[in-house]
């Protein structure tokens, strides 16, 4: 019999390869196999959101890594154990959090040297292009990225990228750069903006060393060149890039390209250039619609390891339309008052956030929800509680009152019969908060309540305290109501 954990390792080691190492450790840690029997493989996660994460995810990609073990593997299952996520539990695989060690590339942009002294501007690991989020507006540059990398120099050659700023093409442009590294470790391949490359034109001239940097960029397999616009009216340096552009293109290197507009709209560069522009591939990168501005605010929280609520996401989503960047902008400004301040994000805050940081965005006070940019209504409050009120409990009557407004619901629902979960939900939580931090006695809870049984208010409190262990949106909901009472 196989040792599972040994088996389960070397399934990490083949996932580690796909993803940014701290991404990997977020989502991978403490994870453990738990058994094997009549084809069936069985794992197990710390908590129910990373195992939809890797579920979601990986499941393709771990059942073939498996198969290479078991022959007779016909199904994987992912479970959820709690005990995982105790210190001294045994059975989870523990990851050491520190940097992989990768040829050629050196994380956070630092200086990196490709060998014979020339240097560039690092690719960044966070760019790649199974990262990369995709709809209807940039599937067709993705499709000719992945292209590009399965063979570089080929019939797209040069691959040029244009877009309005901030729509994600640098991620695309590296990713792709990224992924030829990965299919061939050996190959240099060199990233640099055009700003960079204009000013080792202006050194290397008055320096007097042109000839050293005429070789330098000719000897490299893929040449990544960031925003050409800023080659306008910089006439050495177009005629620097012309002469690097024929000899890289007549060896069969790649040339990889992004400007925001496109080649014919660059009216202040050569026309010798702008006609080798479109010899090979061009693509436009679009503004994002709905559906992939929301995909990509999720999947920016699953790599940051934080849960915020899709009401949140879907306000940002809706609201921020035309620029990528702005939107990772106002999340990550919610994400630093969630992890600095210890804030529970809502939607009021999103409206907030993006009021500051955006102007002339004209913010929807009336939004509660968004399907496919339409603003609807559901069962999350419609006036989101302001983490920032302080008011703290005065009577029972008063956190009903507090408890029924952040469910949306009438304090008559919370007191009812009626059974629906909208609304046993919100009854049960209040009970459970009513007993822990008022002390109230079973009893007397159960007649605030129009008279329960108190086996109805000790059932009620059990089963919050037990959902509070595995379901994260209860946890962040009382958190949110105990911060509207001033309870933390």
């Amino acid at each position: 019999m196989q040792d599972l954990n040994e088996v389960w390792r070397g399934v990490l080691k083949i996932i580690e390869q796909t993803m940014p190492r701290k991404v990997f450790v977020t989502w991978f840690q403490h994870t453990a196999p738990m058994s094997y029997e009549n084809g069936v493989f069985v794992i197990g996660f710390p908590n129910p959101f990373t195992k939809e994460w890797v579920e979601k995810r990986h499941t393709g990609q771990i059942f073939d890594a498996l198969k290479m073990n078991f022959l007779d593997l016909t199904e994987l299952k992912f479970v959820v154990e709690i005990g995982l996520a105790n210190q001294d539990d045994l059975r989870k695989i523990e990851l050491k959090d520190e940097p992989a060690k990768r040829a050629r590339r050196v994380s956070g942009g630092r200086e990196v040297s490709f060998g014979d002294g020339l240097r560039s501007k690092a690719l960044q690991e966070k760019y790649r292009l199974n990262s990369f989020i995709t709809g209807p507006a940039n599937r067709v540059p993705y499709a000719a990225a992945q292209a590009v990398a399965a063979n570089p120099g080929g019939i797209y050659n040069p691959f040029f990228v244009y877009g309005k700023v901030g729509l994600g093409k640098t991620h695309l442009l590296q990713g792709t750069g990224n992924e030829i590294l990965r299919n061939n470790p050996d190959a240099v391949v060199v990233y640099i903006t055009s700003e960079r490359f204009v000013n080792e034109v202006i050194e290397s001239i008055r320096t007097r060393h042109m000839k050293e940097f005429k070789e330098k960029y000719r000897r490299v397999d893929c040449l990544i060149v960031d925003d050409i616009q800023f080659f306008s009216s910089k006439t050495t340096s177009q005629e620097e890039f012309f002469h690097t552009f024929n000899d890289l293109f007549d060896s069969g290197k790649q040339l990889i390209i992004s400007s925001d507009r496109a080649p014919k709209e660059l009216n202040d560069l050569d026309d010798r250039l702008t006609s080798r522009f479109g010899m090979g591939m061009v693509v436009e990168v679009q503004p994002p619609e709905y559906e992939t501005r929301l995909a990509i605010l999720q999947e920016k929280c699953m790599n940051e390891g934080i849960i915020i609520d899709g009401e949140v996401l879907s306000c940002i989503a809706y609201h921020i339309e035309e620029s990528v960047r702005d939107l990772e902008g106002v999340l990550k400004s919610i994400i630093a008052a969630v992890k600095l301040q210890g804030l529970v994000p809502t939607v009021g805050m999103a409206m907030d956030t993006i009021k500051q940081l955006h102007k002339a965005v004209d913010v929807r006070e009336d939004f509660v929800s968004s399907d496919h940019g339409k603003p609807l209504h559901s069962g999350i409050p419609s006036a989101p509680v302001s983490v920032s009120t302080r008011n703290f409990i005065r009577n029972v009557d008063h956190l009903m009152t507090t408890v029924a407004k952040y469910f949306n619901i009438s304090k008559q629902d919370l007191v009812g019969e009626d059974r629906r979960k909208e609304i046993l939900l919100p009854r049960q939580i209040c009970m459970y908060i009513i007993r822990k931090e008022m002390d109230e006695a079973y009893e007397k809870i159960g007649a605030d309540f129009g008279g329960k049984n108190h086996t109805t208010v000790l059932h009620a409190c059990h089963k919050i305290e037990k959902m509070l262990q595995t379901d994260q949106r209860i946890v962040r909901d009382l958190h949110a109501i105990k911060q509207e009472l001033g309870l933390v």
